[in-house]
């Protein structure tokens, strides 16, 4: 089970497949397993990389309230792209994933290749 220490947390990531990066970030309650229909496919020709969202799925939940804010999902997205050694991804986010994503896109346009919201 990888896990990278980011921010204060320990997240659950999954990668899959080589190429251009694809990272997919999940909905409230939700985990890497949201996304278990779509990873065989992108993986084809894409590295496919999914992530619990911190106090979601396998990834840690620190008791702090401030410990879940846009800034530090920003951040926790980037730490598991930098862990894996992407550079830049198309991001595929689904309900507050969506969210999180937009925030991403505009706060790292140069990170961002592709932008799906669902």
């Amino acid at each position: 089970m990888p896990r990278a220490s980011i921010n204060g947390a320990e997240i659950h990531y999954e990668v899959a497949g080589e190429g251009n990066a694809v990272l997919f970030h999940h909905g409230m309650t939700g985990s890497t397993e949201d996304w278990a229909r779509q990873v065989p496919l992108v993986a084809r020709k894409h590295k496919a990389i999914t992530m619990d969202l911190r106090g979601q799925g396998r990834s840690s939940a620190p008791s702090n309230a401030e410990d879940y804010s846009m800034p530090i999902f920003d951040g926790d997205m980037r730490g598991v792209l930098e862990h894996v050694g992407v550079s830049k991804a198309c991001i595929v986010g689904h309900s507050i994933g969506g969210f999180t994503a937009l925030e991403f896109a505009l706060a790292h346009p140069e990170m961002v290749t592709a932008l799906v919201l669902v």
